[in-house]
């Protein structure tokens, strides 16, 4: 599927997770639960549904408080501040 895009050695790992876990959890969460939906979703959708699901979940995005604060927050050129809403 593709999904691997980094391996690290095994002493590396717990610092590797830890990274990542916080750019995620620094991320938009509705955005995130968004894609990780269409994902699920999409392993039994043809590529025409699911490009369909994909653009509905990106105007749900778009439309979110979160969405509207990292818009500012990129034109101010700073850290945005994701709240969930």
């Amino acid at each position: 599927m593709g999904l691997i895009n980094k391996a690290v050695s095994a002493n590396k790992l717990d610092n590797e997770v830890n990274t990542l876990s916080k750019q995620l959890a620094e991320g938009s969460t509705i955005a995130l639960g968004i894609a990780k939906k269409i994902m699920n979703k999409g392993l039994n959708m043809d590529l025409s549904s699911v490009l369909e699901c994909e653009a509905l979940g990106q105007t749900l995005a778009a439309t979110t408080e979160d969405a509207k604060k990292g818009v500012i927050a990129f034109l101010e050129k700073r850290k945005p501040q994701f709240k969930g809403r």
